[in-house]
């Protein structure tokens, strides 16, 4: 039997329930530079980057990385040991910034903050990233999809670059059989397993796999009017049932169907699952 996912951690467009699990390398002494990579590398990157100036290239981990200049911004990039691209992140000023990333940014709520750098992230197998690095005591990096929508958010950071996510074929293939035009915007591996952020006809959700790369579940947000009367009623019926709701969400496993209900008491954010009939399963605080 499979186990049922009780507890899915996510970042993925405003589906968030938890901090996710993201790795970064810091620019520090463990990073050999002042190199020449191989010629499938050179050959690699000249290809991608004709226009490239001013390049120094650095091995971080099993990756080449070149920092080098283009159309006046600065840009890094990482090809693997064999020359394939893996990722890059480059600068950007305010006004190259898409405009409905500069629309979501504006009517968020760090529009007062101020920036500090934009960059473009774009990896390999996955869609585009707006990076927005935030200046200030909390060290703020938000992550826009090119649809405007807030992927995720990352706090106390400097502005490490993350490493390269490697989407195998097993991943790709299992979003493939689940969704027929998904996008894949975010990957990640946690002590819950693999989770893949995808965007489907509009719709971001987080697709959790096993080690083995068997599907888990599925979550996304619904609106009120797509929530069964039953689970309006049941949240309804208990002590919580006066209390605002924020948001709702669904959870698919192989076996099982339940609603996630956000609601706020106090000054204390909860969350009540309930079972497709509508029983209240348990209630948790979270930050």
């Amino acid at each position: 039997m499979k186990p049922v996912l009780t507890k899915i951690v996510v970042a993925c467009g405003s589906v968030v329930l938890s901090c996710g699990i993201f790795f970064f390398l810091r620019c520090d002494e463990s990073i050999v530079s002042g190199l020449v990579p191989d010629e499938d590398v050179l050959h690699a990157f000249d290809l991608k980057y004709p226009d490239a100036d001013d390049i120094v290239w650095t091995l971080e981990k099993n990756y080449y990385v070149a920092d080098f200049s283009r159309k006046a911004m600065r840009v890094q990039a990482w090809f693997d040991m064999q020359g394939d691209w893996s990722q890059s992140r480059e600068e950007m000023d305010g006004e190259q910034l898409h405009r409905l990333v500069a629309n979501a940014f504006s009517a968020g709520k760090y529009a007062a903050r101020p920036v500090e750098s934009v960059s473009l992230l774009e990896r390999k197998d996955l869609a585009a990233i707006y990076l927005i690095h935030l200046s200030g005591d909390e060290n703020v990096n938000l992550y826009y999809s090119a649809f405007g929508d807030l992927i995720k958010v990352r706090y106390h950071v400097t502005e490490y670059m993350e490493m390269p996510v490697l989407v195998s074929p097993e991943i790709s293939a299992g979003i493939d059989r689940l969704f027929d035009n998904a996008v894949m915007v975010d990957l990640w591996i946690n002590s819950y397993g693999i989770q893949a952020c995808i965007r489907d006809n509009g719709q971001y959700k987080i697709i959790a796999f096993d080690d083995d790369y068997e599907w888990l579940a599925s979550i996304w947000e619904i609106d009120e009017r797509s929530v069964p009367e039953v689970i309006l009623n049941g949240f309804k019926a208990s002590k919580y049932g006066r209390m605002a709701v924020d948001r709702y969400r669904i959870l698919v496993n192989y076996d099982s169907v339940s609603y996630l209900i956000y609601f706020r008491e106090g000054d204390t954010d909860k969350i009540m699952k309930l079972t497709d009939t509508g029983t209240p399963l348990y209630v948790i605080s979270f930050d």
